[in-house]
């Protein structure tokens, strides 16, 4: 998947679920956060970020929040990038043979940050259910789902 292109800027603050103050070039703007997740361990003040501009001219916010730089590592904030990126990696032939005729991804079973989906997964797993993951090589240009990672369900 293809980004636009890419503004450089600064995390400042997450005014609430879906909007965030950044700083592009000095100025402060207002960036649409793709993702309700609170992403504490990223959104940091002073953290570098890189933003696509909106399309629609009359929009509230001028950017959406697309990348974090987490050390040398970037970072993928978009919610709504798992579909898209799936489907481009199945068309292409990308992925392993799986059943994917009932499949739901883009989570993570984090028991502090979510234990409700933590124990369901769990259940689910217990059941019988593949539980799969794959990781994402990641660039100012584009995205795309790099290979598969083990899961650890305990």
């Amino acid at each position: 998947m293809i980004f636009p292109k890419l503004v450089f800027g600064q995390f400042l603050h997450r005014d609430n679920r879906f909007r965030a103050t950044v700083d592009v070039n000095g100025q402060k703007a207002w960036a649409h956060v793709p993702n309700s997740g609170r992403l504490s361990d990223l959104f940091i003040p002073g953290t570098p970020i890189w933003l696509a501009p909106a399309q629609k001219p009359n929009r509230k916010t001028a950017f959406d929040l697309k990348l974090v730089e987490h050390g040398p590592v970037l970072v993928s904030v978009d919610a709504r990038l798992p579909n898209p990126l799936l489907e481009e990696a199945l068309i292409a032939g990308k992925l392993p043979d799986f059943d994917y005729s009932n499949i739901a991804f883009g989570f993570s079973p984090d028991q502090e940050a979510d234990p409700g989906f933590a124990a369901a997964l769990i259940l689910a797993f217990r059941a019988g259910v593949q539980v799969r993951a794959f990781t994402c090589q990641v660039t100012l240009e584009t995205i795309c789902i790099a290979g598969e990672i083990p899961v650890e369900i305990s």
